[in-house]
């Protein structure tokens, strides 16, 4: 008899620092790229299942999972997904990452529209009710889990839920018997047996290249049943007394060194430090998010919290005041460089340096456009000095198609590239007349202003001044 290995997962942390973590934000930001690239699904899959490995279950990667996995093996994807994220919301939702509860409802709300877009484009028959009952279990369990947090609506999971009871119902009113063309058939997947406790076994994780399952413990072992006998019979009142303060004073001994131990080993002052600086800027909450904590709050105590957080803001706001322009890039060489000092024979480290580099490259405004508006001084300079030199010198005179041609030189550099300037000229004419101005003209400002404050950035660089 053949028993596969089976390799244990655990909840991990914060993956932000794992080469993985890049390549799957890149891979997933062309959902929201204006070109609409395809995404590689399968390498999606791949990046998270490597992600498990080295780093364990957390919500941001699982989420991806359950996109990719959906739209790799349609509802047996979306069976396993949901299963394993019910699992690690049920049992961990107090450790899990990210520690934001802001932040997982926003991942949450974002997989659920993007399961519904998906949805869409899905064929069943009857016989995928069985795995429409299982995922529609499984959400279940999410939302009475999001409800006793007060954050079922935000999350948006009650829609997708509903939605997958509704077909369970158009599929058991249908025939029983549906033809095989009739079904959108998907890529045929080894399955994430992500089951949820205690009824069902622990997720199973798709397995990795060699064959070894990857199983997800969701829950320690249960702690074993302790039978307390009754107290025997009271001892004197004096001694009661003092068992009472020699208790105390025992118990307070003891919960002070448990929590320096829990300290010194919880706490990792390089580690903090350095995520402390690399750690992405935190995003303002949205309206609808900002109204449903409002309902949550009571007046008196939203009053309570008006001093510190106004206080706070006007902190922020005196901050952000003072930034320079270059801030950004500033920022990005700061973060950049420090991870340089730490491992500089990193070869991650090394690509990472690299594509910072080609990017800014890239964004920046080209070197010839710097050149358009000098040159067409230079032009207007030297038709001047050749009218001077006419009015010098008589019987001499300069036809209408030689004046054409220099003016027409002179235009030609000033309409490669307008200024910033025109740009917002333009901006501001649409709006004196009361008009909205196009989107076209908002993105060509956009850009134009990165444009010139990477490549003001890359002049400016220690590398380019030496």
């Amino acid at each position: 008899m053949t028993h596969l290995s089976e390799r244990t997962l655990k909840t991990g942390g914060d993956p932000r620092h794992f080469a993985e973590f890049s390549a799957l934000r890149n891979e997933i930001g062309k959902l929201h790229h204006p070109a609409r690239p395809d995404v590689d699904w399968g390498r999606v899959e791949q990046l998270c299942l490597a992600l498990f490995r080295q780093n364990g279950v957390e919500l941001q990667t699982t989420v991806d999972f359950t996109l990719a996995r959906t739209h790799i093996a349609g509802i047996a994807g979306l069976c396993e997904g949901v299963e394993l994220l019910a699992g690690l919301l049920s049992h961990q939702w107090s450790t899990l990452w990210p520690p934001q509860t802001h932040a997982r409802v926003e991942l949450l709300a974002w997989l659920s529209d993007r399961l519904q877009q998906v949805w869409r484009t899905m064929t069943l028959c009857y016989g995928d009710l069985a795995q429409v009952y299982r995922a529609e279990r499984a959400l279940e369990q999410l939302c009475t889990q999001l409800q006793t947090l007060e954050l079922k609506h935000l999350s948006k999971l009650d829609g997708v839920r509903l939605m997958l009871h509704n077909a369970a119902l158009r599929l058991e009113s249908a025939e029983a018997a549906v033809e095989a063309s009739d079904r959108m058939t998907l890529p045929t997947r080894q399955v994430i047996n992500a089951t949820l406790p205690p009824a069902q076994p622990d997720p199973t994780l798709a397995p990795a290249a060699n064959n070894e399952p990857l199983v997800y413990i969701v829950s320690e072992p249960a702690i074993p049943r302790v039978q307390v006998a009754l107290p025997p019979p009271p001892p004197p009142r004096w001694n009661a007394r003092q068992g009472f303060v020699a208790g105390l004073m025992v118990m307070a001994v003891g919960m002070t060194a448990s929590f320096y131990v829990w300290q010194l080993m919880s706490s990792n002052p390089v580690q903090d430090a350095l995520l402390a600086n690399a750690s992405p800027l935190s995003a303002p909450l949205t309206a609808s998010t900002i109204n449903e904590l409002k309902k949550q709050a009571s007046d008196a105590r939203l009053a309570r919290m008006a001093e510190p957080v106004l206080q706070a803001t006007v902190s922020q706001l005196d901050q952000l005041a003072v930034l320079p322009p270059l801030w950004a890039q500033t920022r990005g060489d700061a973060v950049l460089a420090q991870a340089q000092q730490v491992w500089p024979a990193s070869h991650e480290v090394k690509q990472l340096s690299t594509l910072w580099q080609q990017q800014r490259e890239s964004g920046a405004a080209p070197l010839a456009e710097l050149k358009h508006y000098a040159l067409a001084q230079e032009r207007l300079r030297q038709l001047a000095e050749r009218l001077n030199g006419l009015d010098e010198k008589k019987g001499r005179y300069m036809t209408v198609s030689e004046l054409k041609s220099v003016v027409f030189a002179i235009q030609q550099p000033l309409t490669q590239a307008l200024p910033l300037e025109e740009l917002l000229h333009q901006y501001q004419v649409q709006s004196d007349a009361g008009k909205t101005p196009p989107s076209v003209l908002r993105q060509q400002i956009d850009s134009r202003f990165t444009q010139l404050l990477n490549r003001y950035a890359l002049l400016s660089s220690p590398s380019n001044t030496q």
